[in-house]
């Protein structure tokens, strides 16, 4: 009868990384290297997250409304034509005209988020999902 062969971890167990019980010195310098990596990921994902701006114009053109990365209004414009608007029909264009920019400026974050952290990680579906949530209370 044989004994049972235990696995020993070897120099390259960790897809082609350096075994910490075998290379504490390589594991360390790569798991150093690995989080330099994702160090300039985080800031180039971050400066361009704040370039982020979204302008959207109403559907008969009377409205711009531009909002920065968080959806926070950074410019609205308003048509010559809106000074004979009701104050009701202004605030209900406006409204509308806002979510659609925060949506896009949303959407443009999400694209950046999603290249850093990977479309399907764990990471981008909980950023997903508080999106969606901040989104869903703001619309409120």
């Amino acid at each position: 009868m044989s004994t049972p062969s235990h696995r020993q971890d070897g120099p390259n167990d960790a897809g082609g990384r350096p075994s910490a019980k075998t290379d504490i010195r390589g594991f360390m310098e790569g798991f150093q290297q690995r989080m330099s990596t994702l160090q300039e990921r985080a800031a180039d994902s971050a400066t361009r997250v704040s370039a982020i701006k979204a302008t959207v114009v109403s559907d008969d053109e009377e409205i711009s409304v531009t909002v920065g990365a968080s959806g926070e209004l950074l410019d609205i414009q308003f048509g010559r034509s809106m000074r004979q608007a009701s104050p009701e029909w202004m605030t209900q264009i406006a409204r509308e005209t806002y979510r659609r920019a925060r949506e896009e400026a949303g959407e443009q974050v999400k694209e950046v988020m999603s290249e850093t952290m990977g479309a399907d990680s764990t990471a981008m579906r909980v950023f997903t999902d508080a999106a969606a949530a901040k989104s869903e209370a703001s619309d409120r």
